[in-house]
């Protein structure tokens, strides 16, 4: 039976007159840890103690396939990583296993090969990241456990750890690089532009970028930064990378900054060749004197979409990030809000006022996902929140296909190649198979180009041309 409950809210928290109700669908477990969506499914990693799930929600549908990866005998941890790839295939990264899973027709592929690492009890893929060629790379944690009998006959247990960047080739992983210094095992790496980056962790925390094409790797120092916001930025402590976003062609990364008593989010943007870093924080609340956090965040094309831990203003729950600056993202329109938690997790009033009373005032600090027809799923420790029509009809911002007009046919070029699109062309990259770059132009801003290929020999190359709206790589075979 349906449960709905109508709370009257006092005017200092965020909602008034907000009802809230309880779902229909059901979560395997009431913990969301992550969520990713993937070709019209939205997966949700779950978890109540020790019991994990990968939940499967059909957003065309509104069925939930629950802990789908059961019947076919595989088990994740809590630090399982996800990850969309360009061809909407789903990557799951964990202990023991690297899945590659097709959201249409649910079959799984496992590239589980211990022997990549030699001397190693087990493995974990902490991080996943692909290039624009679809090669997939890949963090990887090796693990081995020593056993000491002491002198009192008891045992005690040691863990030696090592960091590899692998790449999966002909359906194995490949060492890339092996890291000397500890890596983060929650945080996700990053790859742009013929580099990969990856956060460590410690009290000097860093970026390692490695070139893949000359193999060289460079290590760049997270130094604290000055914050207007923070009053205390002096006494910052230490800077945590969590994830790396790619925004008009720029890098950024969310970071969490410690600082005297508090521990403050921001969103980061880092020019890889001048090595510098700007950190972007929500205003300073002056009222109360504090900075509100950063709690969740969701890319929407090239902005971001990103929940703070503000309860008390509602305009000020919801912010837009773009052209570097947090601008407040109106929800006024909002009326209900529905929660899909664990099955007989509630099921009377006193069992719903158990639970953090702040979820229902869209506490979202577990990921965040928003569907073309503007629907809002939040995750937090008792469930996942929804919410209809959070991106109105007239604000929604709809992402155009790049097409271009290219002549010849791709499978048949020989000396020139003539391409047209409706986008204005900014630049363009011809790399070879191995992602060197043969022919490249900036600062084109124009309709068409006229390529010459008279310098390329017979083979397969690809071209990757950046526009005002996004870049597209192509490929193409020299006759």
């Amino acid at each position: 039976m349906r449960i709905i409950l109508i709370l009257l809210i006092s005017s200092n928290y965020l909602f008034t007159q907000m009802i809230v109700e309880k779902s229909d669908l059901e979560l395997t477990n009431l913990q969301v840890n992550d969520m990713i969506g993937v070709n019209k499914y939205l997966y949700v990693l779950t978890q109540s103690d020790n019991q994990v799930a990968l939940d499967k929600l059909d957003l065309a549908s509104n069925l939930i396939t629950n802990d789908f990866l059961k019947e076919k005998g595989i088990q994740l941890s809590a630090l399982a990583t996800l990850f969309k790839s360009n061809a909407e295939f789903l990557w799951v990264g964990d202990y023991g296993k690297l899945l590659k899973i097709n959201p249409i027709t649910n079959s799984v592929e496992d590239y589980f090969n211990l022997d990549i690492i030699e001397d190693s009890t087990t493995y974990r893929i902490t991080s996943i990241t692909e290039d624009e060629f679809g090669n997939i790379y890949c963090l990887l944690n090796s693990l081995k456990l020593l056993k000491k009998v002491e002198s009192d006959n008891s045992t005690i247990t040691h863990e030696i750890s090592k960091y590899y960047l692998v790449k999966l080739e002909n359906n194995s992983l490949k060492k890339l690089y092996q890291f000397e210094k500890e890596i983060p095992l929650f945080f996700k790496m990053k790859y742009h532009l013929g580099k990969i980056i990856v956060p460590t962790r410690g009290f000097n925390s860093s970026l390692f970028i490695i070139d893949l094409k000359s193999n060289n790797i460079e290590e760049l120092e997270l130094k604290k930064p000055k914050l207007n916001e923070l009053e205390d930025w002096e006494n910052i402590e230490e800077i945590k990378v969590n994830e790396f976003l790619t925004i008009n062609d720029e890098i950024y990364f969310t970071s969490e900054i410690k600082a005297g008593l508090g521990i403050f989010r921001a969103i980061s943007k880092i020019n890889l060749e001048s090595k510098e870093i700007l950190y972007f924080t929500l205003e300073r609340d002056k009222e109360n004197g504090i900075v509100p956090s950063i709690t969740s965040y969701v890319q929407n094309n090239e902005e971001l979409i990103v929940s703070s831990n503000n309860y008390g203003d509602k305009s000020k729950k919801f912010y837009l990030f773009e052209n570097d600056k947090f601008l407040p993202f109106d929800i006024h329109h909002l009326k209900k809000v529905k929660l899909i938690t664990k099955k007989n997790y509630f099921q009377t009033l006193s069992d719903f006022n158990r639970l953090d009373f702040l979820s229902i005032h869209l506490r979202i600090d577990r990921g965040i996902y928003i569907a073309e027809d503007g629907t809002f799923y939040g995750g937090n420790g008792n469930g996942l929140l929804t919410v209809d029509n959070f991106i109105q009809p007239s604000t929604k911002i709809e992402k155009s296909e790049i097409i271009f007009k290219i002549i010849p046919d791709l499978a048949e070029v020989k000396n020139e190649m003539y391409i047209e699109s409706e986008n204005y062309i900014k630049s363009f990259k011809i790399l070879d198979v191995n992602s060197k770059v043969l022919l490249s132009q900036s600062n084109l801003n124009s309709n068409n180009v006229n390529l010459n290929l008279e310098g390329l020999s017979i083979g397969i190359y690809f071209i990757e041309l950046e526009t005002q709206d996004g870049s597209k790589v192509l490929k193409f075979i020299k006759n």
